[in-house]
Parts: structure tokens; sequence; C-alpha cells
């Protein structure tokens, strides 16, 4: 029975070695991710506003277009979206009104242009207080990339679906739609010679300034024209909306992003710019093959892991060691574990807020609560009665979800020891074989973080790529990222806050 046991653990850990290969070898896949995509495309609106009677009136109507973010507090959009000077001209004592509307949002977020290029049809906008994510730009030759045939999504506000819904919900919900390349060429379209694709993705007015992504997230270009169009929707003296013009031809064009990343580069208001850019120009939309090689590959392995399962599992802590170690080499590298290897980071998944418990298979809920650790608390306990604190000595402590007190002791000699073996600092975690100080919560991972001493003697906190993510003071930590931590400072591990203190 147990050689059949070792023998089935064998086989896991073959088909994991032999995935683990596949990943790092095989043909990148990708899939386009609308929701995060989403999260970083907004409204704008710019007008000429007067004041009357206390309140703010745009003057002339208002403009609405799309933008995306490209650093934080920054949207990207088009030149004529914010052009509003023939309105401040019209009218005396007019000025000018920027603002954006996230998505979903209720309310406006005011703004500022700090760049425009009537050439390029490009702005940028400055938001206080925006903090969404930024999305990566290509920086890869205009030219070949994205190349003919290849998919393409836009993401915008058209006019003709405010229009046509006109509800708040629609008003403050973007609208996707898909095609492919046609062509992309150098062309003077609505200002200077530039790169600009053309594809067959449904653009209209209000979609303009907003971004067009290739297959892996990554902006290629920014939504202008709509070619040989000039359908228009409007009312007539019985309040029935008909349309009028020319149909559209199917074809959209979309001048490069990578002239946005040239002006980011040289014009002198917009050098403080952190944009994300990504080189490649390789974004594969269909799932690989496994190499032939592969298959010889994994009996080898197979072999291997039933040899060394045995080991393995006596030491599971070295062996979970091991993989976090190998998951920090792979971010490092740009890719989260076990997803596609995209051109783009994709942004870790959010934690929930204090006082809730989120619900995920690979971690514990309310029902699946890790119980106490059964008398082992003596040699790794959060109780810090067992072993007697002295002057220096940390504590974490605060309260658990069912409100019961935590209490996390961690003296100087648990420091310096955990500092010299392998793990390089003390474990914290719900886990009494995995982690050095047991944190009994079930929104704490098995091995959530890890205390560590800096190079200037000072203290840090490492988040372990944790289910529910670690912050200090609000602040979040990367995964695998060693964040400075302070006497004073609040440590939220899950859904947990924690106050460090040292004894006197």
């Amino acid at each position: 029975m147990i050689a059949v046991r070792w023998t089935a653990r064998g086989g896991l850990a073959a088909l994991g070695f032999a995935a683990a290969l596949a990943t790092l070898f095989a043909a990148p896949a990708a899939a386009f991710d609308v929701k995060r995509a989403d999260a970083s495309v907004v409204r704008v609106l710019a007008a000429a506003v007067k004041e009357v009677g206390g309140k703010l009136q745009p003057i002339g109507g208002v403009n609405t277009g799309t933008g995306f973010i490209i650093d934080r507090e920054h949207v990207a959009t088009n030149f004529h979206v914010v052009h509003i000077q023939e309105q401040l001209d019209k009218v005396e004592g007019t000025k000018e009104y920027y603002a954006v509307r996230e998505p979903g949002g209720k309310k406006n977020v005011l703004g500022q242009v700090i760049w425009k290029s009537k050439e390029l049809d490009l702005a940028v906008l400055k938001v206080p207080g925006l903090k969404r994510d930024p999305l990566m730009l290509s920086n890869a030759s205009a030219l070949d990339y994205p190349p003919k045939g290849a998919k393409v999504f836009a993401l915008g506000y058209p006019g003709i679906s405010d229009q046509a819904l006109q509800s708040e919900e629609a008003w403050t919900t973007s609208t996707l739609t898909t095609g492919v390349v046609g062509k992309t060429v150098r062309a003077a379209v609505g200002g200077t010679v530039r790169p600009v694709i053309q594809h067959d993705a449904a653009i209209n007015t209000g979609n303009s300034g907003g971004p067009l992504f290739d297959n892996c997230n990554v902006v290629v270009g920014v939504n202008t024209f709509v070619a040989l169009s000039r359908l228009q929707v409007m009312e007539d003296d019985k309040g029935q909306r008909i349309a009028t013009g020319a149909t559209s031809a199917g074809i959209s064009l979309s001048p490069h992003i990578g002239n946005l990343i040239t002006a980011a580069k040289t014009v002198p208001a917009l050098r403080d710019l952190r944009l994300q850019v990504s080189d490649s120009a390789e974004c594969s939309d269909e799932p690989a093959g496994i190499p032939s090689w592969l298959y010889g590959a994994m009996g080898v392995f197979a072999l291997m892991a039933m040899t060394g399962m045995i080991v393995a599992f006596t030491r599971r802590r070295e062996v979970v060691r091991v993989v976090e170690s190998y998951s920090a080499w792979v971010r490092r590298k740009g890719v989260q574990p076990g997803a596609p290897r995209t051109s783009g980071a994709r942004p870790a998944a959010p934690m929930p807020a204090p006082g809730t418990v989120s619900v995920q298979t690979s971690e514990p809920t309310a029902g699946t609560a890790m119980p106490a650790p059964r008398g082992r608390m003596d040699a790794k306990g959060d109780s810090s009665a067992v072993t007697p604190l002295t002057t220096g000595d940390l504590v974490l402590s605060g309260f658990d979800t069912k409100g019961n007190t935590l209490r996390v002791a961690i003296s100087l000699a648990d420091l310096e020891k955990g500092m010299c073996c392998p793990e390089k600092g003390v474990i914290l975690g719900r886990s009494s074989s995995l982690s050095d100080k047991i944190v009994n919560d079930p929104s704490v991972s098995r091995r959530h973080a890890k205390i560590v001493r800096t190079e200037n003697g000072g203290l840090a906190i490492v988040d372990l790529n944790s289910a529910y993510g670690t912050k200090v003071n609000d602040d979040v930590v990367g995964a695998f990222e060693a964040c400075p931590l302070a006497v004073g400072d609040k440590v939220t591990m899950g859904a947990i806050t924690l106050d460090l203190s040292q004894m006197p």
C-alpha cells in the first residue's frame, strides 16, 4: 500500500515537472483580459464653462471621448477630445473644464491638460487622486507589430451607444469591439505623417482617445478615426431617433501607440511619466502543443520523482521554500507563476477589505479553517506567555476575524536564528509545520509573510505570494518584495491588522 502511495505521488510530481517545462519552453498562449483592461479605461469630458447662479454651466456643449491610464494620475486621449479653444474664445469669462469619469463612477474627477499635440492628435491629462493601474504600451516596431491579421480589441465610450441606450448605467460602462489588423502604414491621416493601424474593430464618435489592444492586453494604438463614415443619430420633430449620413465602410484607423512613447521621451512636460512598455512582438492567441522531446523527459522525471519524493515529503518546508524561490524568479522575469507567457505582467489579485474573507478553492474558508495546532503552540505559538519576553523583543498584537486576541512574539534570538537559516527570516503563517510563528486566522495563508533583517540592520516584511495579500500602513507589499518595517507600523495580513511594538 505504501509503495502504491509513493508511486502515485511520483507520477503526480512527474506531471507537475512536465507542466512546468511546457510553460517555460512551449510557445506562449494568450487571452485578452477585458476585465483588467476595462479597469484602466475612462470617459474624458472637456468643456468651456461659465459660472451662472453659483454653478458652472457648459458653453457650447461638452466634448466627450475616451482615455486610458498611462501612469498613476495620468490619462492619454486625443487632442480633438480636449480641444475647446473655439468655445473659450466665443464667450468672455469662460474657463476650461476637464474631468474623467471612472468605470461605473457617478462623479467627475477633475483634471488638467499638461500636454497636447494637434499634429499627433494626442493629449495627456493629469488627474489628481486617480489611482488606477497603468496599461502596458507596445514599444515594438510600429510597422511590424501588430502584424496583418492579428486580433485587436477596442474599448471606449461611443456616442452611438449613449444615444441609443440613454441610461446612466450605459453612460458609465464602456463598449468592447473586436477585429483584425488590415495593415499598418505611414500616413498623414488627420495630422503629421506617422504609423497608423487600419483595422475593422468598430469605433464611433466617443471612442476617440481610447486604447486599441492586442491579444496580450498591450496597447498598440489610439482609436481615432472611422474611415468613410458620416453616420449620425438625431431626433426628428416627433422625437423619433433617425440615422443620417454615409454608413461605415468597416475600416477604422488608430495611430500607433509608439507616437505617444516617442513624445514621452522628447517632450519636457512628459519627462516625469513612468510608462510601462513592452518590446515584445510575439502574442500568440492559440495554445501551443507539447514538444515531442518532452514526453521522454516525463518518463525520466517520473523515475527521479519516485526516488526524490520520499525525501521531499519528509522535508516539506524545504520544498515549499524552493517553490517560492522559483516563483520569485519567474515574477522577476515579468510573468506570474502558472500564467500564460505574455509580453506584459498581469496585476496581482485584489485583497479583500478588512473584516471580510473571500472564498477561494486553494485557501481556507470559514468552514474549513485550520483548528488550533494541538499542543504545538509551545514551540511556535502566538502566545508570548510560553517564552518570556525580554528587552528589544518584537510583538505583533491585534484581533482575528472572530474578535479573539492575537499576539505573536518574535524575540531577537528568533530573528537572528532565522536570518542564518535558508529561510533568511522568521516565517509568519497559519500552518504549524510551514511557519515559525503561527497567526491562526482563516484569511492568513499557510506561509503568509516573513520578517527579515535588512543590510543596514533595520526590519522589513516580505509577502510570500499569499492568497489575500500583505500591507504595511495601507501600502500593498508586492509578492516576494521587501517592505521596510518599523515599530508602530500596522501590518495587515489577509483580513486582520496587527500593531508592531517592541519590549522596552
